[in-house]
């Protein structure tokens, strides 16, 4: 459970830094134009999302929190990115952590 939500999660942050990067050396025709303060939250939600599943590499629970909390606030702020089946994956990420790490910590508990 823990490798295929990080495998999701990192996937996803991969996708977005690809995005981002391309956004910000772009020349296309809307790269000179200004974003709404909607816009500039969803990349905020976004970015709380991709930091949670960084995090979760090192505390679990923390990140995958993180993660699901990124993406509740994206679909709160336009709930049309659940259309979308790349929007959501964070939130199947972190809690297929919360998930994973659950087992291990039960796993830990049984072998004391």
């Amino acid at each position: 459970m823990l490798a295929a939500g990080w495998g999701i999660g990192l996937f996803y942050v991969a996708f977005f830094l690809f995005f981002l990067i391309a956004h910000l050396i772009g020349d296309g025709p809307d790269s000179g134009t200004p974003i709404s303060l909607v816009e500039r939250l969803m990349f905020v939600a976004i970015g709380v999302s991709c930091v949670g599943v960084l995090v979760s590499l090192w505390k679990r629970t923390l990140g995958a929190w993180l993660a699901i909390v990124g993406c509740l606030l994206l679909v709160g702020l336009d709930w049309h990115a659940l259309i979308n089946p790349f929007f959501p994956l964070p939130l199947l990420a972190g809690v297929l952590i919360l998930i994973g790490n659950q087992r291990v910590v039960r796993a830990q508990a049984c072998r004391e």
